[in-house]
């Protein structure tokens, strides 16, 4: 395989992932999940998605699953471990720490920052 080869395979490969992630955030998706679906071992996959991204595969899973997060806090009523269970976090705790070092709120004050906006809006 040749170098250029290589890289376009590399940079389909972590497409793939970020394509399977987008799909499946919402269910119980690990990493392993990820890299069998792929047909790579674990540590391949991230070693390669983190070269390509400059992010780690985890992060990203992580950043999908709260920008899901912050879609339905803004605009649905569900509750917020409804939310946790619909994006595909495994605990309410862990979601709300998650949330509030991303967001620097919790996803209420998110909520309600995001419904006085609107409300400015109009």
């Amino acid at each position: 395989m040749t170098r250029h080869t290589l890289a376009r395979h590399e940079a389909t490969t972590v497409a793939q992932a970020k394509a399977y992630v987008d799909k499946h955030y919402s269910e119980d998706l690990t990493l392993d999940d990820i890299a069998a679906a792929l047909r790579y071992s674990r540590s391949h996959l991230s070693r390669l998605f983190t070269t390509i991204t400059g992010v780690p595969l985890s992060s990203y899973l992580s950043r999908v699953r709260m920008d899901a997060a912050k879609k339905l806090l803004a605009n649905t009523d569900l509750k917020i471990g409804g939310i946790v269970t619909r994006v595909g976090w495994s605990s309410a705790g862990t979601f709300c720490a998650a949330f509030r070092r991303a967001e620097k709120c919790s996803p209420s004050e998110y909520r309600r920052t995001c419904r006085q906006r609107v409300h400015a809006d109009v």
